[in-house]
């Protein structure tokens, strides 16, 4: 295996990873109701929607105020989800 194919396949494990726990959070309630969400660039746009169902959710690309390693924060009535591409964590 090409070490390029390797490290790809790494970052989309890690990303997928990210991705199950975020969906879960906001399954559970756990961050309260999510209306609005930031993200970093377009791609970030698309999988944020995938990660929250919500119809309402409004998300817009703010590449200035979302650094790139913090890919996608969602705002909750009672806290704050950010998704990176490896992690995420709640913010209280």
């Amino acid at each position: 295996m090409d070490r390029r194919v390797f490290f790809g396949t790494l970052a989309v494990v890690s990303i997928w990873v990210s991705f199950r726990g975020a969906r879960r959070i906001l399954l559970q309630g756990a961050i309260g109701r999510v209306a609005y969400c930031r993200t970093a660039t377009e791609e970030w746009l698309r999988l944020a929607r995938k990660i929250c169902a919500e119809p309402a959710l409004i998300v817009e690309v703010d590449p200035a105020g979302v650094p790139a390693q913090s890919g996608a924060v969602f705002l909750g009535s009672e806290a704050t989800l950010v998704v990176g591409p490896a992690e995420w964590r709640v913010l209280r």
